[in-house]
């Protein structure tokens, strides 16, 4: 068994190496690297003696360049446990392994990867979360690839991906950062495999840099301020009757078109007054949603009764588990499912089922519309008011995206001083995550509100200054 006379950390390596020095070896320094446990081999360690080292502040100096040398003497696959090992390999070198043709490791990932759609005995991915890595390696990591002369698995480095960012320049951030985990997924893939370098599978976390999130950049999907949103829901309800042909000066109707947009049009009030991911509507089917009549709170004697809906939410993705969101937008979902019953029953010669979607395609067998579709809708709408927006206060942008309306539905429910656990408890977030991702809105009213009526007057001792909470702020403010 090795004794150490000294053993530390490789200070430039992260903490994936360490200099020992052995007890029977006194004088002598050496590189001793963590192998990874990879398909049926377990962890190990290797060993590389330091040349020209004497003391352990040389060691240092001396550990990066040593372990990048170590990646032109052996692979993964043929790392020893011992000294020897290391040494030994230096001898199979002119059959050292070149790993495999990049196009060949993304046709053999993809093909793993939709093998695991709806497998339910190991870990299973959704046909959504295959195609987007599908479309990440076509679109944009194989055209990387190409220009940066990766054409082998070896080929990638530990700054292969460094370029990345002006590759895509034009993107968001969250964007970008979405693009680098898929990409991550495949080198998690290809480490496994051991078709990596030493170098790129003990610096493995080094490969990918995801961009850091600033003040800025959380402002991506600013909130509808109220003068805002009354100017795109006007233009979203003319959008629909376009189609319905009861614009001035119109005498044409595509009953087809009308319908799609009377579906956007749902969706995009229940994602309004719900604050759901998009996604999430799109899984939504008619029998996940539950109506129910209370009665609303009113000064009069008479009482007022409305009618609410809470939405299951089954396969949330963020949390791993199911909630419920209740809104108050159960009279634009009663319209719409009359408007299918009635469409798909003298059009299409069907019937509306409870395990159809909410907002399926009942011309391709109730089939989701992809989010491109929605996203297009989203855009015309928009620019069609965009120049009559007054934009958000503390943003630099006004151009809204749809998971404005989640930040908005968020920024309501902060306004109107809902618990920010229960808030958190609808969004499916963590209350942390929500107040710092979701909830940027306009505070100058309730600032105003503060300083106005929270005033403590000049010169009153205190104990004889009133304390005001959110709830008696309101009532005051309600008597004006």
């Amino acid at each position: 068994m090795r004794t150490y006379l000294q053993k530390t950390e490789a200070t430039s390596l992260g903490g994936r190496a360490e200099i020992v020095e052995f007890s029977r070896a006194p004088g002598k320094f050496y590189l001793r690297i963590y192998i990874p446990a990879s398909g049926d081999r377990p962890k190990r360690y290797q060993h590389k003696q330091m040349p020209g080292v004497s003391s352990m502040e040389e060691a240092q100096a001396a550990a990066l360049d040593v372990f990048v040398s170590l990646n032109q003497i052996v692979q993964p696959s043929k790392v020893g446990a011992t000294t020897g090992g290391a040494i030994g390999a230096a001898s199979t070198q002119k059959k050292k392994d070149k790993g495999l043709p990049i196009n060949d490791a993304f046709n053999l990932y993809l093909k793993e990867q939709q093998e695991r759609i709806g497998n339910l005995t190991g870990v299973n991915i959704t046909e959504r979360v295959f195609n987007n890595r599908v479309y990440n390696i076509h679109q944009q990591l194989k055209p990387y690839c190409q220009q940066h002369g990766i054409n082998r698995t070896t080929d990638i480095k530990l700054d292969s991906f460094d370029r990345y960012p002006l590759f895509r320049p034009n993107i968001k951030k969250h964007t970008l950062r979405t693009e680098l985990g898929y990409i991550h997924t495949f080198l998690v893939w290809c480490k496994r495999k051991s078709l990596l370098t030493v170098d790129a599978t003990l610096l493995f976390d080094e490969l990918i840099k995801l961009p850091d999130l600033l003040g800025v950049d959380l402002q991506a999907n600013p909130p509808f301020n109220e003068e805002d949103w009354i100017v795109f829901n006007r233009e979203l309800r003319d959008w629909v009757k376009e189609m319905e042909g009861l614009m001035p000066g119109q005498n044409w109707h595509n009953p087809r078109v009308y319908h799609w947009r009377h579906m956007v049009w749902t969706l995009f009030m229940v994602l309004k007054t719900t604050g759901m991911r998009p996604v999430e509507a799109f899984r939504l089917t008619w029998q996940d949603i539950e109506f129910e009549r209370v009665v609303r709170p009113s000064k009069s004697s008479q009482e007022k009764r409305i009618t609410i809906v809470h939405l299951q939410i089954y396969d949330d993705k963020k949390t791993g588990m199911p909630r419920e969101v209740t809104a108050n937008c159960a009279d634009r979902l009663i319209a719409w499912r009359d408007r299918v019953d009635a469409y798909t029953s003298e059009r299409l010669g069907k019937k509306r089922k409870d395990t159809d979607l909410i907002f399926g395609c009942y011309h391709n067998d109730g089939k989701p519309y992809t989010y491109s579709n929605i996203s297009r809708a989203w855009r015309d709408i928009r620019d069609r008011c965009e120049d009559r927006f007054i934009g958000p206060r503390n943003t630099k942008t006004n151009s809204y995206t749809i998971y404005s309306l989640r930040s908005s539905r968020v920024n309501e429910l902060v306004n109107a001083g809902v618990d920010p656990l229960v808030i958190a408890k609808q969004l499916g977030h963590s209350a942390q995550t929500m107040l710092k991702f979701y909830q940027r809105g306009d505070i100058r009213d309730r600032a105003i509100r503060e300083a106005v009526i929270g005033t403590i007057p000049f010169g009153q001792k205190k104990a004889e200054r009133q304390r005001y909470t959110s709830e008696t702020i309101t009532k005051e403010i309600s008597k004006r």
